[in-house]
This record gives C-alpha cells, structure tokens and sequence, in this order.
C-alpha cells in the first residue's frame, strides 16, 4: 500500500500515474498503426506518448530505434523525428544527443 506525507504528494502521484496510463494508452494505439501498415500514424502516437508522460517511455524509445534505423537511408526524415522527440520531452537529453551525433545540429537547431 503507498503511503504519502501529504494530500500534495498523493494529488502529485496521481497526476503522474494518470499520465503514464494516458501515455501508454496513446503507445497503444500507435502499436496498432504500425500493425495495420500505418508508420506515419505509428510515429505520431509514439512521440504523442512520450509528450504526454515523462515517466513512459517506450514511445520515446522506438521513435529513437527508428531514427536509428532511418539516418543512413532517409536522414531527413531520421532528423525531423529526432526534432520532435526534443520538442516533446525537452528535458530528455538522449534525441538531442542522438541528433548531434548523427547530424552536428547544435542546441539552437534542435529548439
């Protein structure tokens, strides 16, 4: 049983576990796109789960594994997709990272 010092702390893990629920219901979803043949929407729902909740990540981490996968044969779209993950979870460092490993774009570039 979880037990909190306050209301404060209660309220606080609540909110958290009810994003991390909505995160994982939008991974979901993309998982089923991305069954059904539809990457663009795939893609959408992965980095919509990862703006959506800070503590799920496997959204942040496929988009990761398909920048990945994209920067040799498709870069543009390999350095759009690192873009929007640092949009969406900006305090996040590995995309921005990812992103200047693989394409020299500087902190300015990645905003």
């Amino acid at each position: 049983v979880l037990q909190f010092d306050s209301d404060t702390q209660a309220i606080q893990f609540a909110d958290r576990l009810m994003k991390y629920i909505s995160a994982r219901d939008v991974y979901l979803r993309g998982l089923v796109a991305e069954a059904e043949g539809d990457q663009a929407r795939a893609i959408d729902a992965f980095v919509e789960s990862a703006r959506v909740s800070e503590d799920f990540t496997p959204g942040y981490a496929q988009c990761l594994t398909l920048a990945s996968l994209q920067a040799k044969t498709e870069p543009a779209r390999a350095r759009v997709l690192l873009q929007r993950l640092v949009q969406a979870q900006p305090s996040r460092p590995v995309a921005r990272e990812l992103l200047k490993r693989l394409f020299g774009a500087s902190d300015s570039e990645n905003r």
